[in-house]
């Protein structure tokens, strides 16, 4: 599936840059996956930034 091998990929550059790299996406749970920081936005305005470790408490059913 083409999604994994994207994941693979941002996985890889950024064990191997040790740098940021910023994914917007709708696919909400690859992004859990490989991000260790969401930032949510509505309407262009940066709601919230949830860290990995609050992922099981984000609800998105708050931001629709």
């Amino acid at each position: 599936k083409s999604i994994n091998i994207i994941t693979d990929f941002i996985k890889r550059l950024h064990e191997k840059q040790k740098t940021t790299i910023l994914i917007a996406t709708h696919k909400i749970e690859m992004a859990k996956q490989i991000c260790d920081r969401l930032m949510i936005l509505q309407n262009g305005r940066i709601k919230e930034i949830v860290k990995h470790e609050n992922y099981k408490s984000l609800n998105l059913e708050d931001y629709f």
